[in-house]
């Protein structure tokens, strides 16, 4: 078979997996590209399902990117929905798949393969974890039987395990809803991607707006009614009343195929690729939530389930298995979200997460305007920078406020791309007019805090 004949094959149709066959398909277009999905749905959205939930995103279509047909008909992809894989052979190149609705099994065969299997919800072990009204939020049909269940239950309680963006987000969608919301974490604080500072500030707007929020309580047991209902629910050593639990609990990749293959998993628990995503098998590539990333400050392999660093894996992948010679450079973990107002955003290394990783690290905070204090609708922006003591380089920053998040963390993830220092931060040329910044931006302030800092030897 020839180099533009060749069969490419993708294990899943979301982001990274469906990313991949598109990618393939531009690169090559005489390349056969199938792509087998175990779900009904394709090229979803899991991030966009909180706010489905909240009643912001009124049409649960608008968070599938392409459509089945179009993904056949104009994209040129085989998609095979209800097709699970259920075993590789990486020696013959094969496949053994299963046709879910003719309940049929076939064998097909690659030249090149794609793992673009994702990840799972995390469900603790736990009695009761299976009664009505239970929930883990990850695809299109988890969002709507949520939806589906609070429409016709009417819960007056929630409650939301797991304090992370996705925890978060959901705690906001059912309190706008005016349901009670008590969020519980096993952790001694919030969002681990910010240190606690930081972190203790969008805690406090949780709880200003009416949110009960335990840390240290990991959750220990669910009860429920007679007819099957959860009802109440202990976290550490309190027992909490709820009509409906949320579990946000984090995600475990989904390596079953790989491992069985003998595809190499690291201690991260996912797949290894290499920069171009190639895995320790010949002509087998993964992308996303199933595998590793390099982090691009420490060098190591991490694993961050994100929908931006799938996407970009995705690509790689897609492309190097036409045919092209892509690299993908690694991840700063770059994250952002919001509640009630408040926009909380965090790259690269926290103080804490340097700490456990015995890398030198300090840090700089400065509390600052999103834009020229005196212009109208200015708002208070608190700034964190982490970088190294002696050189000065950027390791990291944080940043939360209800406005200029977005712009600061931008210009900060660009700046440890290229390995700045804090001095450099000090003369980056940013624009300034009142209604948008200030002529010494909280950046520029809190880098020359930071480079006295190094200076006084501290």
């Amino acid at each position: 078979m020839s180099n533009n004949n060749k069969r490419i094959v993708v294990i899943g149709a979301q982001t990274a997996g469906l990313g991949a066959a598109t990618a393939a398909r531009k690169i090559n277009r005489n390349a056969s590209v199938t792509v087998l999905e175990r779900s009904m749905n394709a090229s979803s959205s899991p991030c966009g399902l909180p706010y489905f939930i909240g009643d912001e995103i009124q049409d649960i279509n608008k968070l599938t990117f392409a459509q089945p047909n179009v993904i056949r008909d104009k994209m040129g992809i085989d998609l095979r929905l209800k097709h699970e894989v259920l075993s590789i052979d990486p020696n013959t190149k094969s496949l053994t798949c299963h046709d879910i609705n003719a309940d049929a099994r076939y064998e097909l065969q690659y030249d090149k393969l794609i793992l673009g299997m994702g990840a799972s919800p995390k469900v603790p072990p736990i009695d009761g974890i299976d009664s009505k009204g239970v929930f883990t939020l990850r695809s299109i049909d988890d969002a709507t039987r949520i939806k589906d269940y609070i429409e016709k239950n009417s819960p007056r309680r929630a409650v939301v395990v797991g304090a992370g963006y996705i925890g978060l987000e959901m705690v906001e969608a059912l309190a706008r809803g005016g349901i009670e919301v008590t969020l519980v974490e096993m952790l001694p604080q919030i969002l681990i991607t910010l240190d606690s500072d930081i972190a203790s500030i969008v805690r406090q707007r949780f709880e200003e707006n009416g949110v009960k929020v335990m840390t240290r309580s990991p959750l220990k047991n669910v009860f429920c009614e007679a007819d099957g209902r959860v009802s109440t629910v202990q976290a550490m050593g309190e027992r909490l009343s709820t009509d409906l639990l949320i579990l946000a609990l984090g995600v475990t990749p989904n390596v079953q195929l790989a491992r069985a293959a003998g595809i190499a998993i690291g201690e991260c628990g996912a797949i290894i690729t290499d920069e171009h995503q190639q895995t320790s098998a010949p002509d087998v590539f993964a992308a996303g939530d199933c595998c590793q990333a390099k982090c691009l400050v420490t060098g190591r392999d991490v694993y961050m389930p994100l929908a931006t660093v799938a996407e970009k894996q995705g690509k790689i992948a897609g492309e190097n298995a036409a045919g092209a010679s892509s690299s993908f450079a690694g991840i700063l973990g770059t994250s952002i979200s919001g509640a009630f107002g408040l926009v909380f955003s965090s790259t690269g290394l926290t103080v804490q997460a340097a700490k456990k990783l015995d890398i030198r690290a300090a840090a700089q905070a400065y509390m600052g305007h999103s834009h020229a204090a005196y212009y109208p609708n200015s708002k208070p922006l608190r700034l964190k920078i982490v970088f190294d003591p002696s050189s000065g380089r950027l390791l990291g920053a944080q940043a939360v406020g209800e406005k200029g998040v977005v712009a600061r963390i931008n210009a900060l993830v660009a700046a440890i791309h290229a390995g700045l220092s804090v001095n450099d931060l000090t003369q980056l040329d940013l624009p300034y007019a009142p209604p948008f910044g200030s002529s010494w931006d909280p950046i520029h302030i809190v880098a020359m805090m930071a480079a006295r800092k190094i200076r006084a030897g501290s």
